[in-house]
């Protein structure tokens, strides 16, 4: 009886140490593949981040575009109105000029 009593204690002691080996290897695979997730993930994310910073930047650069035309058209106006106040003041003077020469001539 204690023969058998030693045999089944052996045989309970076998199958535990089976069934930790086995617990191990199944953490190890869930280890594994915890790894591989991780690893997707983050080039998931890093290629996410990326398509997210293109966009920010060509959305960032058409906004830019339109200010800038925006800016220039502001400027090629006040250009005109600069222009144009400059040939009003280029005639009056022109013909004040021609009013001084002609009221000097005239008085001699």
């Amino acid at each position: 009886m204690a023969l058998e009593m030693m045999k089944s204690i052996h045989q309970a002691e076998a199958e535990a140490e089976e069934i930790i080996k086995q617990a191990g290897e199944e953490a190890r695979e869930l280890m594994r593949k915890a790894d591989e997730e991780i690893a997707t993930m983050t080039l998931d994310f890093t290629e996410q981040g990326q398509l997210d910073a293109r966009q920010k930047d060509s959305l960032a650069e058409k906004e830019a575009e339109t200010a800038i035309e925006s800016s220039k058209a502001e400027n090629e106006n006040v250009c005109k109105d600069i222009r144009k106040t400059g040939e009003q003041n280029l005639d009056q003077a022109t013909n004040l000029v021609v009013e001084r020469i002609v009221n000097s001539l005239g008085h001699h």
